[in-house]
């Protein structure tokens, strides 16, 4: 059960549970606030970039795209892991795909956002 997971993965979980149902609201302060502590949290490289990706999704709601494109640049850039970066390059190809922007979505597989 979710309870029995530490405290910043029922964040990130609930976190991801508003945003996919458009509670943008309370998804933005969720992965804002999980996003401002990413440094400090002890997450896996996987579950870092889940907290990145929640952020840019809120972002693109709030600021537009390419706001939310800035700060996952920034966000691969100060990943340490292979594998961290991967991750975000697939769910970065999988917003551009779901925008509809199949150019940028190829690009994003390799790391060019």
């Amino acid at each position: 059960p979710i309870a029995d997971l530490p405290d910043a993965m029922q964040r990130l979980i609930q976190a991801e549970r508003w945003l996919e149902r458009r509670n943008n609201e309370r998804a933005s302060e969720a992965f804002g606030a999980l996003f401002a502590e990413l440094e400090q949290l002890e997450l896996t490289p996987l579950v870092k970039a889940r907290v990145v990706l929640g952020q840019v999704r809120c972002l693109r709601l709030e600021r537009g795209l390419d706001e939310a494109v800035a700060l996952a640049k920034r966000a691969r850039e100060h990943m340490e892991s292979a594998e961290g970066r991967q991750r975000l390059d697939l769910g970065m190809a999988a917003l551009f795909a779901e925008l509809g922007q199949h150019e940028r979505a190829a690009d994003a597989y390799t790391g060019d956002y």
